[in-house]
């Protein structure tokens, strides 16, 4: 039903969704991106896999790709899914499905990638927070298959991490932690998807010992033992070790040791009971995140042979994440959740709305004013150094301060998006409300700090996937970094540059250079902001879900619920931007690259000119579109109808060829062409036998010369190490290979001398400047001075710039001389400089412009000591801004807050209202609504609301009074959201 088919043609559906990216994908050759955002529970992992369902309906064709694609997600999803009061299948992570296709549209595989993932979960001591699934598959089908002994398990549920209480409670959402029997089930489909996708029996046997391991280390106990803590269980601790294969006395002493090194020495510090279990949780939780980044960079790379051999160069991703949520009782990880979810509705307003008005504004177009909420003041006061919330949370952590600190800073600030709420809450103002967090425990939740002695011990276990978890580094977003096999690929021109955790992106040491949590969400933040903001010509796809009810009932509709979100998430605002703007802008090359075979003769000469773009819309009679300077501006109408006419030219291309080729064979076979054997046809029989022979020779030295190196067990042949070893010999002394090695120590010493006369005028350069210039005051120099016996002779008056050395930045090129560093350091020296630049990157680098051109951009910030920007919404008469409101998700009890009661009644608060202003200022919005939006606030009263819906009768339509009596009749009655939607949007196209 929705397969091809334009958006007109069916209901809006995530169906469309899928088949609108699938051809801009083709039809562009540019990545698409899906991005679904909205608060929990209104289904965006639903609505996820089922735009990945329709894509793989679509890309089917290469044999086994969609269904390793489809298996791959479920197994991921079991692993960081969890349950929470609100949703009893929360996405705990942000997860990216890169979908990738061949050039003719058939899915070739995937590359998943995972980030933020909710590792605290594992250890919270919130008892309405459930653990990962997989935890309660594993062991319920451990038990199952009596199997506990072998993995040092115990035959009930009473495991502290399982978090299981004594008797269920009634609840109105089916949770994996209360299906045992379902559970089972579960945890065998997820080792049959491991197998399918290439694990091994040793490596599924250490995902079961690592979530056995989990389990136990929860149970750990400790005592006071003086002033410090000691192990009470040591049996468990013995059981663990065994488990992991690690010496069992420095995972002992791990638990309540650690080493400080404080002045150059290293001195033994012992935790207490409190700080021993903080560390035990911490070493849990760090443990259960990589073996999840092991599994997927394991699928990643065993998915990357299909997609070299069937091609991956066109691509969709799907940007599934956390959803707003509010609890009872939030913490830091609800603010990282919350605040990402803010800043994907920032993006959102930037490309819907900011760069549309900049554009036209650029190009000359008569602006519109496009009304929506910014919100990028709330983010700076969460996210912009050093005052940000983050930051604050940053150094409160390093300086191992309490929420004391964090809680004065909050309050110097005066913020009205960040404010103290009690002695230890602060609430923060986001584009859906205000909700309350609690600091108590952010600092210590922020500095994420497992003992290097752990990590050590952990790199030293026998078992080799364990020990690469603990070993390679990390990248900058805290995921394990892997090495990835090199495949051979059909052609590497054309293929695509996908982000996958390689050896090559690990830049961060996990015992050395050890990171916040804080800072983790920051680069995390920038990367997706950079991802979807590539490029002008980026495909970009929002998906807005939104929750119907509360109350767990199916087919339940709230209409005041829905309305908060729909203004929160700016539904209204868009379907007003899409009818009155241009949602397509293309530069003129691109635009008669793509369509010009449309109205132009294949052998007509087509120049890149704004006349053949007028002359193509004259000769398919569009109407509707805007030239600019450099730019085509289309309506979505536009934009659908040309990608229709496109795909309808491309199709018939095809039948022509098709009729083509099949007479020029048939034409082939009627010739009937004999091949007699002659002396060609000898030649053409010793070149066949040459091939057999040869292939049989290979065939018969691979039987007697087994692989070099066994995958099984990784030791070497010695066989065939003995055989290729004189080649390997002869290849080194007699090839290439010693004359590319004289070279580059010519070059490198070449580098190193020129490195050294750099430094050394470097250095001269500094000290002249610096014996040379003094700071003089500006207010001892005396502008009127023109006795030469005092200032010498005059020089000619030239400008100049003012000139301190303080402020010119001096790096220092010591490390370039010293022989001893890397030739990648010495070859790239500004990648230091770059790491610590890209700390320091605003939040919103990847979405800043010019600022002569933004100052035509008149939102929030252009009057943030005014009134706040107004949506539709507010202009209906709403009193209190929505961040001034308090935003609340209770599952036991439907209560709402004070401005979703007033949206839900406000036809009988806007009736007088609007019947007042009809009669006085209705003229003069229309004549200055064009004008800037400044002075449309300032100047003017705001616009009546739209008229109410009504039934399409005539007699109404001729006799207003009675309509308006009518109106006031029904005012009472609840409003239909959707119909209301329906005439705003048609009232104001008009």
């Amino acid at each position: 039903k929705y397969r091809f088919k334009s958006r007109s043609e069916n209901q809006p559906l995530y169906f469309s969704v899928a088949d609108i990216a699938y051809q801009d994908m083709l039809h562009h050759k540019e990545p698409q991106h899906i991005v679904l955002s909205g608060e929990s529970y209104s289904g965006k992992s639903t609505n996820a896999r089922l735009l990945i369902k329709h894509l793989c309906y679509l890309g089917d064709g290469n044999r086994g790709a969609t269904g390793r694609v489809e298996s791959s997600i479920k197994a991921i999803l079991m692993m960081v899914n969890a349950g929470t009061p609100v949703n009893n299948d929360s996405t705990r992570c942000v997860l990216q499905y890169c979908l990738t296709f061949g050039k003719t549209g058939k899915m070739s595989g995937a590359v998943f990638n995972m980030y933020m993932l909710e590792k605290l979960r594992v250890a919270t001591t919130d008892g309405t927070q459930h653990n990962f699934h997989i935890f309660y598959y594993f062991y319920d089908f451990i038990n199952q298959q009596n199997q506990l002994k072998e993995y040092n398990l115990k035959a009930d549920r009473n495991y502290r991490y399982l978090r299981v209480p004594p008797e269920v409670l009634p609840s109105k959402l089916k949770y994996r932690r209360d299906d045992p029997e379902g559970n089972v089930e579960k945890y065998k489909e997820f080792e049959n998807i491991l197998r399918d996708i290439d694990f091994n029996h040793k490596q599924l046997e250490t995902v079961r010992k690592v979530l056995s391991a989990i389990l136990n280390i929860g149970n750990i106990r400790f005592r006071q033992n003086g002033k410090f803590a000691e192990v009470e269980n040591t049996d468990i601790v013995s059981r663990i070790a065994e488990l992991l294969r690690v010496d069992e006395k420095k995972f002992m002493w791990s638990l309540t040791n650690f080493i400080m090194v404080k002045g150059g020495i290293a001195e033994r510090r012992q935790y207490t009971t409190e700080e021993a279990r903080d560390a035990r949780d911490a070493v849990s939780s760090t443990l259960y995140s990589r073996l999840v980044d092991f599994i997927i960079n394991r699928i990643n790379m065993n998915m990357s042979f299909p997609r070299a051999v069937f091609g991956d160069t066109n691509a969709i991703i799907i940007h599934d994440m956390f959803g707003f949520e509010c609890f009872n009782r939030n913490g830091l990880e609800q603010l990282m959740i919350n605040t990402l979810n803010e800043q994907m509705q920032y993006h959102y307003n930037q490309r819907i709305f900011i760069s549309e008005m900049l554009e036209m504004e650029a190009e000359d177009i008569d602006t519109i004013n496009l009304n929506f909420y910014d919100n990028k003041t709330a983010l700076d006061n969460l996210l912009t150094k050093p005052d940000g919330l983050f930051y604050i949370i940053d150094d409160a952590s390093r300086s191992c301060q309490d929420q004391d600190l964090i809680m004065d800073r909050v309050s110097e600030k005066h913020s009205q998006f960040v404010k103290k709420h009690t002695a230890t809450e602060i609430s923060v103002a986001h584009y859906t409300g205000r909700i309350i967090y609690d600091t108590r425990a952010f600092t210590d939740i922020n500095r994420d700090f497992v003992p290097p002695e752990m990590i050590e011990t952990f790199r030293s276990s026998l078992d080799e996937s364990i020990m690469l978890m603990f070993t390679n580094q990390l990248t900058k977003a805290g995921n394990l970094t892997m090495p990835f096999e090199a495949v051979q690929h059909k052609d590497e021109t054309e293929r695509k540059s996908y982000a996958l955790n390689t050896l090559s992106a690990g830049c961060i040491s996990q015992v050395n250079n050890l990171r916040t949590l804080a800072a983790n969400f920051r680069f995390t933040c920038l990367t997706l902001l950079k991802m979807l903001s590539q490029n002008a010509n980026l495909g970009v796809h929002f998906v807005r879900c939104i929750r119907a009810d509360l109350e767990y009932k199916p087919r339940a509709f709230h209409s005041d619920v829905v309305q908060q979100q729909m203004k929160a998430l700016g539904v209204l605002d868009t379907v007003i931007a899409r009818q009155r703007g241009f949602s397509s802008r293309l530069p003129f090359e691109e635009f008669l690259r793509r369509y010009q075979f449309l109205a132009f003769d294949f052998d007509e000469p087509v120049e890149m000119t704004k006349d053949n773009c007028r002359l193509l819309f004259l000769r398919l009679k569009m109407e509707g579109w805007s030239l600019g300077k450099t730019k085509v501006f289309l309506r979505y109408y536009n934009d659908e109808f040309l990608s229709r006419l496109y795909e309808l030219q491309v199709k018939k291309v095809i039948k022509v060829q098709s009729m083509m080729r099949a007479l020029l064979a048939r034409k082939r076979v009627k010739g009937g062409k004999v091949f007699k054997l002659g002396k060609k046809g000898q030649e053409h029989q010793d070149v066949a036998a040459c091939k057999i022979q040869k292939a049989f020779r290979g065939f018969r030295d691979r039987v007697r010369l087994p692989p070099l190196v066994n995958e099984k067990s990784g030791q070497l042949n010695e066989n065939t190490a003995d055989f290729i070893r004189p080649f390997a010999k002869k290849w080194r002394e007699k090839s290439i290979f010693q004359v590319l090695l004289h070279y580059r120590a010519a070059r490198f010493q070449d580098f190193v001398n020129l490195s050294q006369q750099v430094h050394i005028y470097n250095q001269r350069m500094v000290a002249g400047l610096n014996k040379c210039t003094r700071a003089v005051p500006f207010e001892r120099i005396n502008m009127r001075e023109v006795n030469s016996s005092q200032l010498g002779p005059l020089p000619v008056p030239i400008k100049k710039m003012p000139f301190r050395l303080d402020q010119i930045p001096f790096y220092d090129t010591q490390y370039m001389v010293d022989p001893a560093n890397s030739i990648s350091r010495q070859t790239f020296p500004n990648q230091l400089l770059m790491q610590h630049m890209e700390d320091d990157e605003p939040w919103d680098s990847p979405l800043q412009r010019n600022p002569s051109m933004t100052s035509c951009a008149l939102t929030y910030n252009a009057y943030k000591k005014e009134q706040a920007c107004q949506t539709n919404w507010d202009r209906m008469g709403e009193s209190d801004n929505i961040y001034n409101q308090g935003f609340f998700r209770d599952p036991q009890q439907l209560r709402r807050n004070q401005m979703q009661m007033n949206m839900n009644a406000y036809n009988n608060a806007y009736n007088s209202y609007s019947t007042n202003y009809n009669s006085s200022n209705n003229q003069n919005w229309g004549v200055h609504r064009s004008g800037s939006r400044r002075n449309s606030l300032k100047g003017y009263a705001a616009p009546p609301p739209p008229p109410p819906p009504m039934p399409s009768s005539n007699y109404y339509r001729n006799n207003p009074n009675q309509q308006q009596r009518n109106y006031q009749q029904r005012s009472s009655y609840p409003s239909d959201p959707v119909r209301e939607l329906q005439n705003m949007a048609r009232n104001e196209g008009d």
